[in-house]
């Protein structure tokens, strides 16, 4: 962990306490802990089946710890659901980022839009409503929109 110039250690953002995850008896993560300051860059480096991605998915909250937890900023978000973890501002990316190549720019932005909880309706390639689900449903211009609901 590095010092600020004024000798300050930077503030932890996301702290990881022991996580520990079993799979059928199997451990795939076994009390890892990390902390991650603000501005640094940590990378997790293992062979394959390691328990990498099983600590990535407990950190962003698709799978729930058998035991430890998750801070972020300070506040434990370790058994909150993923969506509300994704807006706390802890995100995932994949090794390949690739767009729809179907699909128009705008069409896909409105995939990203959905993925957190907004929509954009289009009209013959016009924005004609966007929001939140629920603003969307009492806006009166739209007729049907069919989301994926959780």
């Amino acid at each position: 962990m590095s010092t600020h110039h004024d000798g300050q250690s930077p503030a932890v953002v996301l702290a990881v306490d022991r996580l520990t995850k079993s799979f059928g008896g199997i451990e795939a993560v076994r009390d890892v802990s990390f902390a991650v300051t603000a501005g640094e860059i940590v990378a997790m480096i293992g062979p394959n089946g390691a328990g990498k991605t099983t600590c990535f998915n407990l950190v962003n909250g698709q799978l729930a710890p058998d035991a430890g937890t998750v801070t972020l900023l300070g506040r434990r978000i370790d058994r909150l659901p993923p969506r509300a973890i994704a807006r706390a501002g802890v995100g995932r990316t994949f090794q390949v980022a690739a767009t729809f190549a179907s699909m128009t720019v705008r069409e896909n932005v409105q995939m990203a839009l959905i993925a957190h909880d907004r929509v954009i309706v289009l009209d013959r390639g016009r924005i004609i409503a966007e929001g939140t689900p629920d603003a969307i449903r009492a806006d009166p211009r739209v007729r049907a929109v069919y989301l994926g609901e959780e």
